[in-house]
């Protein structure tokens, strides 16, 4: 997933945002902020589009050039931070939505209406057709 940052008055930065291929120093330091119990946590979260956790991974990516950015200062526009998410991200998203034992039916239709949401936004951005709507109900689900 590709984190975007663009501040109003500053350039565009982007960042590559792996959780896979963070540091323990970094997955402690997320811990550490006493939002999610674990970093399996906050990467969820984070792949989700969880505001706190994609604030959270910006506040990563700025530590990395000044190690005495904190977490609470950090408190960009709603419009200055997203996620811009591959194809293959999305399809990873789709299927651990659809794996998830815990979802309630209505937690699983309102996450795969937001992969799809997404799905269609890559499609634009690639100069493709939008994806088919999903023909899902509640009576389709597991």
């Amino acid at each position: 997933m590709q984190l975007i940052y663009t501040p109003e008055d500053g350039e565009r930065r982007t960042w590559d945002v792996n959780p896979r291929r963070m540091r323990y120093e970094e997955s402690e330091a997320i811990e550490d902020l006493g939002y999610w119990a674990a970093f399996g946590e906050w990467s969820t979260a984070f792949g989700v589009s969880n505001r706190r956790a994609i604030r959270a991974a910006l506040w990563l990516m700025l530590r990395r050039e000044n190690p005495a950015v904190e977490f609470d200062s950090l408190n960009p526009l709603i419009s200055e931070l997203d996620i811009d998410y591959s194809p293959d991200d999305l399809a990873r998203w789709r299927q651990s939505i659809e794996d998830a034992p815990d979802l309630s039916d209505d937690q699983r239709i309102a996450l795969l209406a937001e992969v799809e949401q997404r799905e269609r936004e890559v499609a634009k951005r690639a100069g493709g057709k939008d994806p088919p709507a999903s023909d899902a109900k509640d009576t389709d689900l597991p």
